[in-house]
C-alpha cells in the first residue's frame, strides 16, 4: 500500500532518466512527447504501450511492481513509444512490425539493463524461453504465412494464443532471435530503432526466409 499511495512520484527508477536513456540509445532527434499512466493493475507485469495519438506516444507502468520490474518495464515501453516518434509508419502494426518492434524492445532492454537471465529480458519464465529456443523452426514456420496481416486482433493471435509449436506469445520469441541475429550482422539498437515500419517489414522477412532455408538444409 505505501507504494501505491505514491502514485507515480513513486516510480523508480526515475522514468525521466530511463526515458533519456532509451532515446539516447536509439539516437533519437526529435523532440519527443510520451505520456506516462501509472495505475494500480492485477499484480502480474502487465505493463502496456496504447499507440501513438495526435503526436503522443502513451504507455502504461503500473505501480504495484518491484523497482528492477519497473525498470524492465519502462525500458520496454519507451522503446515502443520512442520508436513509433522517430521510424514512420509505425501508427498502425502487422505480425512483421510486431515481431521487429517487440524483439527491438527486448534487446534495448538487456543494453540498459545487462546481466540478468536471458528469459527476464521477454518477461517470461526460464521454461517458456527454453522452448522458444528449442521450438523456434516450428514458430517461424507457423508465423510466415501471416507476417502480412495487420490490425490488433492479428497480432493478439500470436501473442496470447498457443500456437502449434506448443508455445504462446510467438512473436515475442520470432522477435528475440531475429533482432538479436541482425545485431550480430553489425546492425545497431539505432539503427533498428529509426527504420520506418515498411523497412521493418522488410527485413523480417528476409529474416524468416533466411532461418527457414538455413533449417532445410
Amino acid at each position: 500500500m505505501p507504494r501505491l499511495r505514491r502514485g507515480a512520484a513513486g516510480l523508480a527508477p526515475n522514468p525521466q532518466l530511463r526515458l533519456i536513456s532509451v532515446a539516447t540509445l536509439l539516437g533519437a532527434q526529435v523532440p519527443l512527447r510520451i505520456r506516462l499512466i501509472a495505475f494500480v493493475g492485477y499484480f502480474h507485469r502487465n505493463a502496456f504501450a496504447t499507440g501513438f495519438q495526435n503526436g503522443v506516444s502513451t504507455i502504461a507502468i503500473p505501480l504495484e511492481d518491484s523497482d528492477e520490474e519497473h525498470a524492465l518495464d519502462m525500458t520496454h515501453e519507451f522503446t515502443h513509444a520512442v520508436q513509433r516518434q522517430i521510424g514512420k509508419g509505425w501508427d498502425r502494426q502487422s505480425v512483421a512490425s510486431a515481431i521487429f518492434s517487440e524483439g527491438l524492445a527486448m534487446h534495448v532492454t538487456e543494453k540498459l539493463d545487462p546481466g540478468l537471465p536471458t528469459n527476464a529480458y521477454a518477461t517470461s519464465s526460464p521454461e517458456w524461453f527454453k522452448s522458444c529456443q528449442t521450438r523456434l523452426r516450428e514458430v517461424l514456420a507457423e508465423l510466415k504465412p501471416h507476417l502480412a496481416d495487420q490490425g490488433a486482433d492479428a497480432v493478439a493471435k500470436f501473442i496470447y494464443q498457443t500456437g502449434s509449436a506448443g508455445i504462446d506469445r510467438e512473436i515475442y520469441c520470432a522477435g528475440w532471435t531475429i533482432v538479436g541475429d541482425l545485431q550480430k550482422r553489425g546492425l545497431s539498437l539505432r539503427r533498428l530503432g529509426s527504420m520506418s515500419r515498411a523497412d521493418a517489414e522488410k527485413t523480417v522477412e528476409r529474416e524468416f526466409s533466411r532461418h527457414i532455408h538455413a533449417g532445410e538444409r
